[in-house]
């Protein structure tokens, strides 16, 4: 299999990383990776990764030397990196754009900074170090689905759903942009990973990641939405490795994949679970829990 460039590898991502994030690193033994650090304290950002790392049994000493935690924030002009961001330009070989601001109750406007603007900044980095450019984008675009069939990559978007969410809208024209720097030439890959769980042999969730936070926020406000929806739960590890895998063998440009679990799921089979589990859930209309979410979250509530 085709080795990816071997000198240095640029991974932006805010590092209170996530499950896929975690996997990555762990199969990225022979790279440097400089990560964004959104604390704005470089050692502090390093600390946050190998924190994560440990929690998760995946730090390796010999990586010590390795990583660098950059200072930056997704939502600021060129990643809040500041003169960083034109040095980058001659010093990576790689760029995996996994950062942004998962929400599901902000709107479209509220995410755009961290979610489509930094994609733009992060393929500028890309193009004018003439760098592979691989996209982490998401299955969210496909909700409208509920035919328990898997989600092909050449499957239509359906437009209506994927501008329904906010988080799914930036993530739809982040793949525009993506697709259209293809068109100028550039390398790139868009990847759609679905809603990551937890990890197939150890069972150790992401206490932050979607699922986690959507579970907590069915519990804290005591109801979860009624809805035919299906998600489609892909292990970590299984998403990473194919991720890295696929990169390896990248050799053209515009390709879209998907890193799937070809058995989707109910969600309403989840929220039956926790009811059965023990937990005072109602079902209520999906809009009624939304607004139910969106005033808890304006209290501070979840």
């Amino acid at each position: 299999m085709k080795q990816l460039p071997s000198v240095k590898r640029l991974w932006l991502y805010n590092t209170q990383v996530t499950d896929l994030g975690l996997e990555h690193l762990k199969g990225m033994a022979h790279l440097q990776i400089l990560a964004l650090d959104d604390t704005q304290v470089t050692d502090g950002g390093l600390e946050r990764v190998k924190s994560a790392l440990h929690a998760y049994g995946l730090w390796e000493e010999e990586w010590e030397g390795r990583i660098s935690a950059l200072p930056g924030d997704l939502e600021q002009p060129e990643l809040g990196l500041g003169p960083a961001f034109k040095r980058l330009a001659g010093g990576v070989d790689a760029v995996f754009h996994n950062g942004a601001n998962v929400n599901y109750v902000l709107g479209f406007k509220q995410l755009r900074a961290a979610n489509v603007t930094a994609t733009r900044d992060a393929l500028r980095i890309a193009e004018a170090a003439g760098a592979p450019f691989f996209f982490i984008s998401t299955l969210r675009m496909f909700d409208h689905r509920l035919d328990s069939v898997p989600i092909r990559e050449d499957d239509a978007i359906d437009m209506s759903a994927a501008m329904r969410i906010g988080y799914a809208h930036t993530k739809l024209m982040s793949e525009r942009l993506v697709t259209a720097a293809a068109l100028r030439g550039a390398k790139t890959a868009i990847f759609r990973p679905g809603l990551m769980c937890g990890d197939g042999v150890t069972g150790a969730p992401n206490l932050h990641d979607a699922l986690s936070l959507l579970i907590r926020g069915c519990v804290t406000l005591g109801a979860a939405p009624k809805s035919p929806m299906q998600i489609n739960l892909t292990s970590v590890a299984y998403a990473a490795q194919g991720l890295l895998a696929l990169a390896q063998g990248f050799g053209g440009s515009g390709d879209i994949w998907h890193l799937v679990n070809d058995t989707p799921t109910a969600m309403n089979r989840v929220f039956r679970a926790l009811i059965k589990a023990g937990y005072p859930i109602k079902m209520i209309p999906y809009d009624a829990w939304v607004v139910r979410l969106r005033a808890a979250s304006e209290r501070g509530e979840t």
